[in-house]
């Protein structure tokens, strides 16, 4: 309506984002240099480094912020800090870009304990696969509410999927990294981690084994610390079920 552009234009100006955003002390590159020391992967995919870069005549470069509600529509949340994600370039401009369903209809990463709510799943594994006598072809690896009963957040994990295709972005780039973390289960199962910790303490090494195995990090508050940190824990809980 005319009255609400009006307004929005209004409000625009009242949180001036564009300014925010370039400046370099207190504006968006020093937000993004105090977040990027606890989120060093993007909270949306966790596949996607965020970052920020100090340079002294050329300017900062850093990763952008994705605006949770989409600042067009409304421009009195465009530098609330609630409302700013450290994101990669795949998340915020070629996924979600505008789009927003409704208030509360998906994840907001600050707010809601999306690994808590969600897994990653594996399907159309076999034996062969397992075994390395074939590739990945026909690995699909899904987002799905941890409790299927619970028809929310079911809901929401369609909405989230609508915004990032991560069903999509993951069966396509990361199904030899899934195939890879049954591999590792079955190789290195709970008696060879044992044989290999006490190995390294007689050595008067304290090491986490499975953190060098696996490449991630194990506390489940520290997954956006990690690559791919998600992924890989959700399918080592459904290993132990696989492979028992």
């Amino acid at each position: 309506p005319p009255m609400l552009d009006s307004l929005n234009k209004q409000l625009v100006k009242a949180f001036p984002y564009v300014n925010f955003r370039d400046k370099a002390k207190e504006g968006g590159a020093w937000l993004m240099r105090q977040l990027v020391k606890e989120v060093k992967y993007c909270p949306y995919c966790n596949a996607e480094t965020v970052y920020s870069v100090e340079r002294d005549e050329q300017g900062d470069i850093k990763s952008s912020f994705d605006h949770f509600y989409p600042k067009g529509r409304y421009p009195f949340l465009a530098i609330s800090l609630y409302n700013l994600i450290p994101s990669c370039y795949r998340c915020n401009s070629q996924f979600k870009k505008g789009l927003f369903k409704e208030p509360f209809g998906t994840f907001h990463p600050y707010i809601d304990d999306l690994d808590r709510e969600v897994e990653f799943y594996l399907s159309g594994l076999t034996d062969d696969m397992l075994n390395g006598k074939v590739c990945s072809d026909g690995l699909s690896i899904k987002l799905k509410a941890r409790d299927i009963s619970d028809l929310e957040v079911t809901r929401r994990v369609g909405d989230y999927n609508m915004e990032f295709a991560l069903d999509s972005v993951y069966t396509q780039l990361f199904a030899d990294d899934a195939l890879d973390v049954f591999r590792k289960a079955k190789i290195f199962n709970e008696h060879y981690l044992a044989m290999v910790a006490k190995w390294f303490r007689g050595a008067g090494i304290e090491v986490s084994v499975e953190k060098i195995i696996y490449n991630t990090i194990l506390n489940r508050a520290d997954i956006n610390k990690c690559r791919l940190s998600k992924l890989i824990q959700d399918l080592r809980a459904q290993c132990t079920s696989r492979l028992g």
